[in-house]
């Protein structure tokens, strides 16, 4: 980036979580049954969250996502969007 359009921006700097943090988020997720997938009453062995959380790099979102998406895929949505 160019020093003009740097001056000009702010630098948000994104460190990777630890894998361990990224489990926390998603056992909090897994647990949420107003934000997150509580409702749902899954089951997930502490391997698969090890793999998610390794697999997901450092990034919370990916992990959110990864897991987001590996449940609706084998249960239909009950929230219907419009």
């Amino acid at each position: 980036m160019i020093s003009p359009l740097l001056s000009r921006t702010k630098v948000f700097v994104l460190n990777p979580l630890a894998e361990e943090e990224i489990i926390n988020i998603l056992k909090r997720a897994l647990n949420d049954k107003e934000k997150g997938l509580g409702e749902y009453h899954l089951e997930i062995s502490p391997e698969a969250l090890e793999y998610i959380a390794h697999f997901s790099d450092g990034d919370g979102r990916t992990a959110l996502n990864t897991i987001e998406f590996a449940v609706f895929s084998i249960r239909p949505m009950k929230k219907t969007f419009s």
